[in-house]
C-alpha cells in the first residue's frame, strides 16, 4: 500500500497535528516522484531576462538543480517597493 500523498486531514493549524502526519505525506511524494538527481550543495540561479511592467519587475530565471536544463522560474517584485514586501516566485 503506498503511503498517501494528499491528506485533507493533515491540512490544520495545529502544528501537532501536522508533524504526525508530515512524515508519511513526505514519503508519498518521493515514492510517486520516482529517482530524482542529487541536487547540488549551493543553489544557484541564472537570470535569463528582465522585463519591466508598469507595477513591476519580471525575471525569468534558471534554477540550478545539477541537471543541464535546470528549472525554469519566473520572479516577479514590485518596482517601487525598496524594503521587504510581496513577491511571487512561480517554478515549473
Amino acid at each position: 500500500m503506498k503511503p498517501s500523498i494528499i491528506d485533507f486531514e493533515a491540512i490544520t493549524s495545529d502544528i501537532n497535528t501536522w508533524e504526525t502526519h508530515r512524515n508519511g505525506l513526505r514519503a508519498g511524494l518521493r515514492q510517486r516522484l520516482g529517482r530524482l538527481p542529487e541536487f547540488p550543495d549551493q543553489v544557484s540561479f541564472e537570470i535569463l531576462e528582465k522585463r519591466d511592467h508598469d507595477l513591476a519587475l519580471i525575471e525569468k530565471l534558471r534554477l540550478n538543480n545539477g541537471t543541464k536544463q535546470g528549472i525554469p522560474a519566473w520572479f516577479a517584485y514590485p518596482k517601487t517597493i525598496n524594503e521587504p514586501g510581496p513577491s511571487v516566485l512561480w517554478c515549473h
